[in-house]
């Protein structure tokens, strides 16, 4: 003879869990009503994914791609939204990965301001803004990378490839993908 509690569990092998149910539902949820959470977690992991990779070995290039990011969500959301992407898909990938030096406690910070301050003031060309800021925050931390005695090959792959990408992104990538987060969102 069976137990109440086996007689329970052997339905609930039958029908659907009802905690799967609630997490169906909570998703719909969240997908219809707070996109912008959804894109903005989905934009965090991924950026964060790459940038942990990044100072794990692979890629050994610095793609650029916090700034880039962080970027569109200040212009899109403001500095708290920035900031809080900075923190989390930037600085924090690179402390779990055992990367952290006298350069990350100023490179942040210096990024914050660099994006968001002439984001407040002009606000006017995503695209010229975006390159005309992302040439400043490189420039300096190639000057940073020098003052710390910095190899040569390493500030040319922290500062000047990225700069690179960064010029790409803005370019061919932002245009579209602001219209898409306009659309989704």
């Amino acid at each position: 003879m069976r137990s109440a509690i086996s007689k329970f569990g052997h339905n609930l092998r039958r029908q659907p869990p009802f905690y799967i149910l609630l997490a169906a539902l909570f998703a719909a949820y969240i997908l219809s009503f707070h996109r912008h959470i959804v894109v903005y977690v989905i934009l965090l992991l991924v950026s964060a994914l790459i940038h942990y990779s990044h100072y794990r070995g692979f890629p050994t290039i610095n793609l650029g791609h916090v700034f880039f990011i962080a970027f569109i969500i200040d212009w899109h959301d403001g500095l708290a939204g920035e900031m809080l992407f900075i923190l989390l898909a930037g600085l924090l990938p690179e402390i779990m990965a055992g990367y952290f030096e006298f350069k990350t406690l100023l490179a942040y910070p210096i990024m914050v301001g660099v994006i968001s301050l002439p984001i407040l003031i002009f606000h006017s060309d995503f695209v010229l803004l975006g390159i005309l800021s992302s040439l400043l925050y490189y420039s300096i931390m190639f000057y940073i990378g020098g003052l710390t005695k910095e190899p040569l090959h390493e500030r040319l792959l922290e500062s000047v490839v990225p700069l690179i990408l960064n010029i790409f992104y803005f370019l061919y990538i932002a245009e579209p993908l602001y219209r898409l987060l306009d659309f989704i969102i």
